[in-house]
C-alpha cells in the first residue's frame, strides 16, 4: 500500500488524489505507534504527507505538467493542512517524542515557506489560522510538565514532558516560538483594510494562554522569548498608526515602517478615522491579554506605555490589563 500512496503528490487527478488522502489520514488516526521508532508505519505516512507540503515543483520539465502539478496539489493542500491538525489532536495521548516533532517540524516548516516571500495575502491565510491555532493549543501541565492538547476537549500526552531543570523531559518550544515570531513580524493579511486580522487574531488569542506558562515558554531559550516579545511590541506600532513621527517609542524608524513593498502598512495612512477607531479596538481587544501576561516576563517600559494608551480602546476589555500594570509599577 505505502509504495502506491507514496505516489500521491505526483497525481495531477485531484479526485484520485483526495482519495489517496483519505487513505492516508484513516491510516495515521488509526494504525499503531511504535515506541521511539522512527520507521514505523505512522511514521512513514507522516513522511509522504509531509511531501504535499514542501513539494518541488521545479523537477517538471513540461510547463503543462508543472500547471497541472501546482493545481491539484493546491486544491487539495488545504485538506492535508487540516487533517494532519485532526491527527495532531486525536493521536496527540499516543505520541512519543519522535512522532511529535515529526509531525511540528512538518507543520512549522510549511509556514514558514509563507512568509518566505516579501509579504503574505490572502492565498493560504486559512491554512495558517488552521496550523498556528493547532501548533499554540500546546501547553504543559503546570505540575507535571506533562504535555497537553488543548481544544473541545483537553488530551494528555504522558510520555512527553516540557525541558527544564526541574524536569526530566526534552520537549522544547523553541521552533514553535520561532515561527510564531516570524509570523507577528510579517503576517499582513489584512480584511476590509485592516477591519479583520484573521491570522493574527488566532495567533494572539492562543499566545495569551501559552505565556501562562512561564517553564514551558522558556524552553525556547531566553533570546528567543525575548525575540517574541519584540514582535509583539512592534506589532502594535505597525498597525496602531505610529506612523506620522520620524521616530515611534519603540525605536522603529519611519522608513522601517513604511518599506517600498509594505502596501498594507502604506494603506493604514488612507484609513478614515472611524474605521482607524473600530481597528484600535479589536486588536486592543486581541493585544492586551498578551501584553499583561508578558509584563510578568519583562518589565519593560514599551510594554506599559502600550497597556495605558489601549485602555481607551476598549474600557471593559482592558481593566484587567490596568490592574496588573499598577500592580507592578
Amino acid at each position: 500500500m505505502i509504495p502506491v500512496l507514496s505516489k500521491a503528490v505526483n497525481e495531477t487527478n485531484i479526485k484520485v488524489q483526495y482519495q489517496m488522502l483519505n487513505v492516508l489520514f484513516d491510516v495515521a488516526k488509526t494504525v499503531a505507534m511504535r515506541v521511539n521508532s522512527e520507521r514505523d508505519l505512522f511514521s512513514l505516512v507522516t513522511r509522504i504527507i509531509k511531501s504535499f507540503l514542501s513539494a518541488d515543483f521545479s523537477k517538471s520539465t513540461l510547463l503543462s505538467d508543472l500547471m497541472h502539478l501546482i493545481s491539484s496539489i493546491l486544491d487539495n493542500v488545504e485538506i492535508v493542512a487540516g487533517g494532519i491538525c485532526e491527527v495532531l489532536h486525536e493521536r496527540f495521548a499516543q505520541f512519543t517524542m519522535i512522532h511529535l516533532r515529526l509531525v511540528l517540524h512538518m507543520l512549522c516548516d510549511h509556514l514558514r515557506s509563507h512568509y518566505a516571500g516579501v509579504e503574505t495575502n490572502e492565498v493560504g491565510s486559512e491554512i495558517r489560522e488552521r496550523l498556528f491555532s493547532a501548533l499554540l493549543s500546546i501547553i504543559c501541565d503546570p505540575y507535571t510538565g506533562q504535555l497537553v492538547k488543548t481544544g473541545e476537549s483537553e488530551v494528555l500526552n504522558t510520555h512527553i514532558v516540557r525541558a527544564g531543570y526541574d524536569t526530566e523531559g526534552e520537549f522544547k518550544w523553541s521552533e514553535i516560538c520561532e515561527v510564531t515570531t516570524l509570523a507577528l513580524e510579517k503576517e499582513l493579511w489584512l480584511v476590509d483594510l485592516l477591519l479583520k486580522f484573521p491570522v493574527l487574531r488566532v495567533i494572539l488569542h492562543h499566545l495569551c494562554r501559552v505565556l501562562e506558562f512561564r517553564g514551558f515558554v522558556f524552553t525556547a531559550g531566553e533570546m528567543r522569548v525575548r525575540q517574541l516579545k519584540d514582535a509583539v511590541i512592534r506589532l502594535h506600532y505597525k498597525f496602531h498608526g505610529v506612523l506620522d513621527v520620524e521616530r515611534t517609542p519603540w525605536g522603529v524608524g519611519r522608513n522601517d515602517l513604511l518599506c517600498e513593498n509594505d502596501s498594507d502598512v502604506k494603506r493604514i495612512m488612507q484609513i478614515g478615522e472611524e474605521k482607524q477607531k473600530r481597528n484600535d479596538i479589536d486588536l486592543a481587544k486581541y493585544l492586551c491579554p498578551v501584553l499583561s501576561r508578558l509584563i510578568n516576563y519583562y518589565r519593560d517600559e514599551n510594554i506599559c506605555k502600550i497597556m495605558v494608551d489601549s485602555i481607551p480602546s476598549v474600557p471593559a476589555g482592558c481593566q484587567q490589563v490596568w490592574r496588573r500594570f499598577t500592580f507592578y509599577l
